[in-house]
């Protein structure tokens, strides 16, 4: 090629930076997917894609009071004419404006299959039906009043509206996602009549804070799908800085069978499908990274989800729920992003913003709609006024109308001659003869007067934002009325995201039950009822012949330790413990506690949580007297196969184990009615293989039946193995040696049986007590007499026969916690 042939072509090229180009294209296509695609509009709360739908439909007159027409025809309307995009898309999107289970409030009524919670797709859009709900009706009403501006379609064929009207709070009552360029946005959905009430809040007092829309008027999300959700801080920030989240856990109900437990799926987070969860589970299961589960099945139907996970006879279902919650999708997070387009700009949001947006747009569209309707009314008088004027003179203008040519010089007549404007002679040409004659003055005159009082309020409304304000409020207060409901999403309180197994586990009260025969369950407390001393009490026991032989209280997340009379010691956590009824026979401890074989029998159990700043060890007292300390932290780890915890001598067992601070006494206590109190610093401490000294004297067949410590009581407890209690000050029973013989505490008799129990108790504690009949009675400790150390005590429960106090266990309540009232009739 010639030099002049390539400098030719040069001059037709342009040269350019590719860096420069990129950026600048790179650029419009983020923009273009931003503004008209991705993310939903502050005013309507709607993406284009579903705004057009929206728009098209009501075009097309598919409204909630008209018939259903087949998908396919509102589809090719959208992409014909406003959306230049697929047809699946399309319909995607319309689709997902029909299922309740996706929208709060659904924009679409569809009929046919339109999908399911379990990932079903929707059948083809040539055999669905739709039209719009009556919800959408309040989105789009009154876009023919000049309220919102309308721009070109994509070809400038036609005209589209730039945003809908959105009476109905659209952004906040249905949220949206979208991912753009860049940038994403998570708004979640919330319950109408909250969003209502929150934006009136606001409108009565535009100083509202954040907290206190939160605190009283919308209480967080409120998602189709129902479940319970977090409103911790996370959540608060969310709607402070426009960025937060919440977590959402499924509906679980724990159902007790006679052989076993399942757990009943009623509801589940949002946006999650139920088919895969349960896929999920099934996989779990199979891997044995669940283990306890025997059977899951789908028994979900038209009145709403019911998922049942059969459990087996041995598992705990507070430890496989709170497996499911972490492994499965039951529990999943939801992120909030408060984004969207603002003036076609996107912007991060705060809650109190987004409703202020929200009022300012409406203001504005009841403002102009206000302005259209007065102008069409001011038309409308001034032709009603002409026609009332031409009354008087009605047989001038129907000879004037004779002799004129034509219509425009009847017009130029009436118009010179009698001062008619061009709109009021039009109108009276326009008019039949037959009408013009037989006009009904009255009938105008009335019309006028209305007409007249309707443009006065409307100028006032124009004028006054106070009026405008309670327009706003009222047409607010009809849409919660018409579409409102109940929450449907619980709120749980709770501020960490990344919740681990056991902080999902509620840390409530639980007693835990020892049979002679090696049955342990756990009881919730609540079932037993505060009883006058003196009852009879209610059965803890299926089984007669196998009595409760040990009994204890703790809390849900407490490190439980198990002592053995070989002088092993086993842990587990409290809530591994599996609870039961109050009748129930419980699980042997042997398939419950890995490590523990045959031979070994539970003599102490200890629920002990991390109190090391307060409690430094951990001191044994034996049935023969011998005295032990030794320093809490030996006993953090624990394989499952236990540990050495005391070194036992034969014949003895361990019999009372608790954590002491070092600067605490110890009240030892035999069965022939003798307490030793001796200081706890006098027993120096030992290591964990250590048999300990001597605490107290036993002699003959006098064994040790119980020993507590004098950390932050008043008052020792005393109970008979027939029934009987008191309390004694601590200051009567004196600190001695170890090794002596003890006090009497307690006049013992045929009547009152021997020594059973020494309790250290507070005055806003329970006491449960439960006899060998497994029978059991709880009663304050303020309902039991204060008494002398000699005194025999009183009658705390009826036993009959040979029946005796079995155990007893204490439970500490604090001040002002409320105590179940109940009192056996």
């Amino acid at each position: 090629m010639s030099n002049e042939n390539n400098q030719h072509n040069h001059g037709n090229i342009k040269t350019i930076d590719i860096s420069t180009e990129v950026r600048k294209d790179f650029l419009e296509y983020a923009m273009s997917v931003i503004v008209s695609r991705a993310l939903p509009d502050l005013k309507d709360g709607l993406k284009p894609v579903h705004r057009r739908i929206i728009y098209a439909m009501n075009d097309l007159g598919i409204t909630a009071d008209k018939p259903h027409k087949k998908s396919a025809r509102i589809v090719g309307e959208v992409i014909g004419k406003y959306h230049p995009h697929g047809d699946t898309a399309v319909y995607e999107s319309m689709v997902r404006m029909a299922q309740d289970f996706s929208y709060r409030y659904p924009l679409v009524d569809g009929h046919g299959n339109f999908g399911s919670i379990d990932g079903d797709g929707a059948a083809a859009m040539r055999y669905t039906e739709a039209r719009l709900s009556k919800v959408s009706n309040w989105i789009i009403k009154d876009i023919d009043m000049d309220t919102v501006p309308f721009v070109d379609n994509y070809d400038a064929s036609e005209r589209e509206p730039a945003y809908l009207t959105g009476y109905f709070p659209n952004l906040l009552a249905n949220g949206g996602m979208g991912i753009a360029v860049g940038m994403a946005t998570s708004i979640p959905p919330h319950n109408l009549r909250e969003v209502v009430s929150g934006i009136k809040a606001y409108i009565d007092n535009n100083e509202i804070t954040i907290d206190e829309l939160l605190d009283n008027h919308i209480l967080g999300p409120d998602f189709p799908t129902g479940a319970l959700m977090t409103n911790g801080q996370r959540m608060r920030e969310g709607y402070k800085t426009g960025k937060g989240g919440v977590i959402i856990r499924s509906k679980i109900d724990i159902e007790e069978t006679d052989k076993s437990a399942r757990l009943i799926v009623t509801e589940i987070p949002y946006q999650t499908n139920k088919a895969k969860i349960i896929e999920r589970i099934a996989e779990l299961v199979k891997d044995k990274s669940i283990d306890g589960i025997s059977d899951i099945r789908d028994e979900s139907n038209y009145e709403g989800i019911r998922v049942v996970i059969d459990l087996k006879r041995d598992s705990n279902p507070d430890v496989v729920l709170s497996k499911l919650y972490k492994y499965t999708s039951l529990q999943s997070s939801y992120s909030i992003n408060l984004l969207s387009l603002h003036n076609s700009i996107p912007a991060l949001l705060d809650l109190k913003t987004i409703i202020k947006h929200y009022v300012d747009f409406q203001i504005n569209v009841i403002i102009k709609r206000s302005i259209y309707e007065k102008n069409k009314l001011e038309k409308r008088l001034n032709i009603l006024s002409g026609l009332n004027k031409a009354h008087d003179i009605i047989d001038e203008i129907i000879e004037l109308i004779k002799k004129s040519a034509g219509d425009q010089e009847s017009k130029e007549q009436l118009m010179s001659r009698w001062d008619f404007n061009e709109e009021q002679a039009k109108a009276i040409l326009d008019l039949q003869l037959k009408r013009l004659s037989r006009l009904d003055r009255d009938k105008l005159h009335n019309e006028m007067d209305q007409i007249k009082e309707r443009v006065s309020y409307l100028n006032k409304l124009i004028e006054n934002t106070e009026e405008q304000n309670t327009v706003l409020k009222d047409q607010l207060t009809d849409i919660a009325e018409k579409f409102g409901d109940d929450r449907r999403t619980e709120t749980i309180s709770d501020s960490v995201m990344n919740i681990e197994d056991e902080e999902l586990i509620p840390d409530v009260k639980t007693m835990i039950l020892l049979s002679e025969e090696g049955y342990i369950r756990r009881v919730d407390s609540e079932e037993f009822r505060i009883q006058k001393r003196g009852g009879r009490g209610i059965s803890v026991n299926a089984a007669n012949e196998d009595p409760i032989v040990i009994s204890t209280m703790g809390k849900m997340r407490d490190h439980v330790l198990f002592f053995t009379n070989s002088g092993k010691v086993f842990r587990t956590k409290a809530y591994n413990i599996r609870q039961y009824s109050r009748t129930a026979r419980g699980l042997p401890i042997v398939n419950f506690l890995n490590g523990l074989t045959n031979e070994d029998k539970i003599t102490a159990i200890l629920p002990l949580r991390n109190t090391k700043e307060k409690f430094k060890y951990l001191t044994f007292i034996t049935q023969k007297g011998m005295i032990k300390r030794t320093d809490i932290t030996m006993f953090d780890s624990i394989n499952q196969n236990g540990k050495i915890a005391i070194g036992l001598k034969d014949g003895d067992q361990l019999v009372s184990v608790m954590p002491t601070t070092g600067e605490d006494t110890i009240f030892i206590a035999n069965k022939t009615g003798k307490v030793i109190r001796i200081s706890e610093d006098i027993v120096r401490p030992l290591s964990r293989t250590a048999s300990g000294v001597k605490g107290i004297k036993v002699e003959g067949d006098d064994v040790v039946v119980g020993a507590v410590t004098s950390f932050g009581i008043e008052n020792i407890t005393t109970i008979s193995s027939k029934g009987n209690f008191k309390k004694t000050a601590i200051s009567e029973y004196r600190i001695s040696g170890r090794n002596g013989k003890g006090i009497k505490v307690m006049n013992l008799n045929e009547k009152t049986g021997d020594f059973n129990s020494i309790i250290a108790a507070r005055e806003t504690d329970l006491i449960m007590i439960i006899s060998s009949d497994g029978n059991l009675i709880k009663t304050r400790v303020s309902d039991i007499p204060l008494l002398s150390r000699s005194a025999a005590g009183v009658r705390g429960i009826r036993l009959s026969g040979d029946n005796q106090i079995q155990t007893v266990t204490l439970e500490y309540r604090k001040n002002g916690e409320e105590n179940q009232e109940f009192e056996e009739e």
